[in-house]
């Protein structure tokens, strides 16, 4: 059986001695809004699942990607995450994939993306949110 990972993690620092960092003479602190801003920062990307193509042309693959929200309802990834209309029309974005503070899977919002609302060839899609998925 696999150990948890955040287990792992924990039992590996246990064994790094005490003093594992020294001081510099340089004041490198961030204040704690650096934190705030990375955790607001993560609700514009999302888990993408897929299935089609995958770029290497092998059919019915099914994938996991990112991307992430750049506008209202226009979401950016690299163009094999979704080479054509017909993928984009399948694929599900889960934003907020992610552990909460007790380790645990947080409740997800799924996307399905509408590529047919797009005037452009552009591998940006609009979307419209369905709350209340879970991982």
């Amino acid at each position: 059986m696999q150990q948890d990972p955040v287990a792992e993690f924990l039992d590996r620092l246990a064994e790094v001695p005490e003093r594992v960092e020294l001081a510099n003479g340089l004041r490198n602190f961030l204040p704690v809004c650096f934190l705030e801003l990375g955790l607001a920062n993560t609700r514009a990307v999302c888990k993408i699942d897929s299935k089609g193509t995958n770029f290497e042309g092998t059919p019915d693959q099914e994938c996991t990607w990112t991307g992430f929200l750049v506008g209202r309802n226009l979401l950016l990834t690299n163009h094999h995450v979704l080479p054509s209309l017909d993928a984009a029309r399948e694929a599900i974005c889960l934003f907020n994939f992610q552990l909460g503070v007790t380790f645990s899977p947080l409740e997800t919002i799924g996307i399905r993306l509408q590529p047919d609302r797009l005037t452009s060839r552009l591998t940006l899609t609009s979307s419209t949110p369905n709350r209340g998925s879970s991982n």
